[in-house]
C-alpha cells in the first residue's frame, strides 16, 4: 500500500480534461480554471498519484461515506471517477492516510468500512456514460481494496 504522492503541478495539466496546458490557465481545451479548486485539508491534492496508476483531478463531490474525484487512469489514458472512503464526521487525513478521527470513532470507522468494501468488490467497473468510466476504489490504511 503506497501513500499518495504529488505528480504534476496545476501549471502543467488541466485537472478537468487532463490535457497538457503549458502553463496556460484557464485550460485552452475545456476552459476549466485549476485555481478554482478549493484547497481543503481533507481532500487529496490534485496531481496526486494513487496506487501508481491514477492521477487525481478535481473533486466532484462529497457525501456521507466518501469523496469522489475526477481522475485519470494512466494505463488506459481515460478519465475515471475515483471514490475514496472518507466517512463524514468520523475520518481525518493524516500524512496522506485516511483514518478514524479519534479512538471513539475507530470502531465505527472499521465497522462501516467492511460492508462497503464487500459492496465495492462486486462493482468493478460501472460505466456512467461512454466518456467517463467509474472505478470504485477504497484507499484504506489497513484494508487496501484494488478492484
Amino acid at each position: 500500500h503506497s501513500i499518495p504522492r504529488p505528480f504534476l503541478s496545476n501549471h502543467q495539466i488541466c485537472y478537468n480534461c487532463f490535457s497538457g496546458t503549458n502553463g496556460i490557465n484557464p485550460c485552452p481545451y475545456c476552459g476549466f480554471d485549476n485555481s478554482s479548486i478549493e484547497k481543503k485539508q481533507h481532500l487529496l491534492t490534485p496531481g496526486t498519484i494513487l496506487h501508481e496508476g491514477y492521477l487525481i483531478g478535481r473533486p466532484l463531490g462529497q457525501g456521507g461515506f466518501g469523496i469522489t474525484y475526477l481522475g485519470y487512469d494512466l494505463a488506459s489514458h481515460s478519465r475515471v471517477a475515483i471514490k475514496e472512503y472518507f466517512p463524514a464526521g468520523i475520518a481525518v487525513r493524516q500524512n496522506g492516510i485516511v483514518q478514524a478521527a479519534s479512538d471513539e470513532n475507530q470502531a465505527i470507522f472499521k465497522k462501516e468500512s467492511k460492508p462497503l468494501i464487500k459492496k465495492l468488490r462486486s462493482f468493478h467497473i460501472w460505466a456512467a456514460n461512454p466518456t467517463l468510466s467509474i472505478f470504485w476504489r477504497s484507499f484504506l490504511k489497513t484494508v487496501p481494496v484494488i478492484l
